[in-house]
């Protein structure tokens, strides 16, 4: 709830920059803890500058990032995120828990050192009337004066319409209650529930525990690392597809492959405990389509489908909604897993997968290519159904 109004006051790379401070401290806490009581207190620093840093460093992506390459660059934290996974497995299986956390203190302290050499958002520099300094961070993005003139024109021009209707001073409460908002916020915190209640993240969590849980022939470790493979790999070339292919093909598709190894492996588990390949097939397979759309899609309707006046303070809302559930979701595995066994609980895998997968064909708009403007005055119009909408546009054209 605080990096909303946060990174409105002191803008969007300083919130980050100033985020990498404390999850140092807190890892050096935690490698040095001679007791329980220092260990929590390390992970309550850290999850403090997590916390904050989740909203700002995809409104960033999302702000400075041209229409064509939006897509893959909101893509790439969940490619730093995969790598992360990684990385922790990797190091815990060869090292000490207490060089595992010492090490973890190099990538926020190098995150450090990248955002010194990056400009802020051009978005909030303009509105906050920092024209001069908009400007120069839109030419250092762009690369191209022109193009950064004529961005920076519409988003003077968007602000100066705001300030005309009299909506230039944000009242939270006010202003997320109307439609322009309201359906985007409506929308995201709804698929974000849905992508937790499909095992997105348990998955991440609890993944030696549920492969152990399902049988078959792989070792629960090697399956764990073979999964965090897994996603690194589609990761990536899930961003190179958000290049090429629209936003709503590739996660429909994420969603249907998602429901369909979920329900087959409840189905197979039914009968009894997995064995042979089966099982942990059907796992990696969850695990590559669930990356494939629903793992990235978060940040990208973040970044992409609310308006810039409240983008900073809904993202802060929505990830704190979402660490909320994904919480107590995480803390209730072992309980539901007890209480319907593991079959029951791929089963609710998949039927949230396949409710989030109808949500997103009724309401989700194609952003492919489209700016930041154009997605703002779509959801302007009465549009609530993708397929009865109407056509985004620009001041001057139809798209």
């Amino acid at each position: 709830m605080l990096s909303g109004p946060i990174m409105e006051a002191i803008g969007r790379k300083r919130t980050l920059q100033t985020c990498t401070l404390p999850l140092i401290i807190g890892w050096i806490i935690i490698g040095t803890a001679s007791h329980h009581a220092l260990l929590l207190l390390g992970r309550i620093v850290c999850g403090f500058a997590v916390g904050i840093m989740a909203a700002p460093s995809q409104v960033y992506l999302g702000e400075i990032s041209e229409p064509r390459l939006r897509g893959l660059l909101i893509g790439t934290p969940f490619v730093a995120y995969s790598l992360g996974v990684l990385y922790v497995y990797a190091l815990g299986g060869a090292l000490p828990w207490r060089s595992v956390a010492h090490l973890s203190t190099v990538l926020p302290a190098l995150a450090f050192i990248a955002l010194c050499l990056s400009p802020e958002s051009p978005t909030w520099l303009a509105r906050r009337g920092r024209f001069h300094d908009a400007m120069a961070a839109m030419a250092r993005l762009r690369g191209d004066h022109d193009t950064a003139q004529r961005e920076l024109h519409e988003l003077i021009s968007a602000r100066e319409k705001e300030k005309a209707r009299g909506e230039e001073k944000i009242k939270f409460l006010e202003t997320v209650t109307r439609a322009p908002v309201l359906k985007p916020l409506l929308l995201i915190n709804a698929f974000n529930i849905l992508q937790i209640l499909s095992g997105s993240y348990v998955v991440i969590f609890y993944a030696v525990d549920i492969v152990k849980d399902s049988g078959g022939a792989l070792q629960p470790t090697m399956a764990a690392n073979a999964s965090a493979l897994v996603r690194l790999g589609v990761t990536v070339v899930a961003c190179i597809l958000l290049l090429r292919i629209t936003r709503r093909a590739l996660v429909l598709v994420s969603g249907i492959g998602t429901a369909v190894c979920t329900l087959a492996l409840s189905f197979l588990l039914y009968q009894g405990p997995g064995s042979g390949i089966t099982p942990p097939v059907l796992i990696l397979g969850y695990v590559a389509f669930n990356t494939l759309g629903f793992f990235l899609l978060p940040g990208l309707m973040i970044g992409e489908l609310l308006p810039t006046k409240v983008r900073g303070l809904c993202g802060g809302y929505i990830f704190c909604l979402f660490n909320s559930v994904l919480f107590g979701f995480t803390k209730l595995y072992p309980v539901m897993k007890n209480a319907i066994g593991i079959a029951g609980v791929f089963g609710l895998f998949g039927a949230s997968s396949l409710l989030a997968t109808i949500v997103l064909f009724l309401l989700l708009p194609e952003t492919k290519g489209k700016s930041l403007l154009q997605i703002e005055q779509y959801y302007q119009k009465p549009n609530i159904l993708w397929i009865s909408r109407k056509k985004m546009t620009t001041e001057s054209q139809r798209v």
